[in-house]
C-alpha cells in the first residue's frame, strides 16, 4: 500500500506489523485530539503547569508515533516555557496544533484502510 510520506513515518515504526500499528493508530487518533484541546484551553488560561504537562505527553506520543520532527518541535515548545504562555508566540502555538492535527488525520484515514484491507 501507497502511504503519504507522514504516514510511512509512523508504519516504520512497527516495521510492516499492521496489526499492532492499527491497534496503536486508533488509541493515537483518539488520544491526541483530546490533548490537544486540553493544550488549547491551557494556553488560553495562561496555565504554564498545565500547558507543560500536555505538552510533555504530546511529545512523547508523538515521538512514539515516528514523528520526530514534530516531537522536536513541542520539545523547543516545552523549554520556552517560564512562568506565562505568552513565551509562545500565539502563530507558532497554532502552527504546530494544525500540524499534529493534520498528523492525526492522515494517520486515521490511511489507517482505515488498512482496517479495511485486513478484514
Amino acid at each position: 500500500m501507497d502511504y503519504s510520506p507522514e504516514v510511512k513515518l509512523f508504519m516504520n515504526v512497527f516495521q510492516g506489523d499492521l496489526d499492532s500499528a492499527k491497534e496503536v493508530a486508533i488509541v493515537f487518533c483518539q488520544y491526541i485530539p483530546k490533548l490537544l484541546v486540553i493544550a488549547k484551553k491551557a494556553y488560553q488560561k495562561n496555565d504554564v503547569v498545565g500547558l507543560k504537562d500536555c505538552l510533555h505527553k504530546l511529545k512523547g506520543s508523538i515521538g512514539y508515533a515516528g514523528f520526530i520532527i514534530e516531537a522536536k518541535k513541542i520539545e523547543r515548545f516545552e523549554r520556552k516555557l517560564n512562568t506565562t504562555t505568552s513565551a509562545l508566540k500565539i502563530n507558532d502555538f497554532n502552527n504546530i496544533i494544525t500540524q499534529i492535527s493534520l498528523l492525526v488525520e492522515m494517520v486515521n484515514l490511511e489507517i482505515l484502510s488498512i482496517r479495511n484491507t485486513i478484514y
